[in-house]
């Protein structure tokens, strides 16, 4: 297993995986909010292909460009209920949003809280795009890396809410 650290001025990613799978991706504002992350991971200097390529896409998307990220393989060990949820909002575009509703209607029910608790355990925020999912009445709802984050994210997808 291998972690990849990438900072910009206010978002650090860190990343964990291999040649096989990405493992989780980590949010924070800088590299103290991603302390521990990657305990027993080794930082190496060259990267397995897959790695390299996710830290590309990242890094050309924190500094702006439209990345619609590809179907990276994800090592996702979850409920088969959360995975329906995080396969929905990986279909969310870049610059757009919806709601928890709409991804509830999507995976055809009616537990909306449910679909925001699959969210907060998504193990790779900005690739599934879990920041692109508000509440219907426009409001920003929760995100696991905080607000903050989230608004970050949207401002750099040209979404002001």
């Amino acid at each position: 297993m291998s972690w990849v650290l990438i900072k910009t001025k206010e978002i650090c990613v860190g990343v964990v995986g291999d040649n096989e799978k990405l493992k989780k991706i980590v949010l924070g504002r800088n590299e103290k909010d991603l302390k521990g992350y990657a305990e027993g991971e080794n930082k190496i200097s060259v990267l397995p292909p897959l790695l390299n390529d996710v830290k590309k896409n990242l890094i050309d998307y924190l500094f702006g460009a439209k990345i619609d990220f590809p179907p990276y393989p994800l090592q996702i060990d979850l409920s088969l209920f959360t995975q329906k949820v995080l396969a929905e909002v990986r279909k969310i575009p870049y610059g757009q949003v919806k709601s928890y509703k709409y991804l509830a209607q999507k995976i055809k029910t009616k537990a909306y809280r449910a679909v925001g608790r699959s969210l907060s355990v998504n193990p790779f925020p900005i690739i599934i795009p879990c920041h692109r999912v508000i509440r219907t009445n426009g409001e920003l709802g929760g995100f696991s890396a905080g607000i903050d984050l989230k608004k970050k994210l949207l401002k750099l997808e040209g979404i002001s809410i």
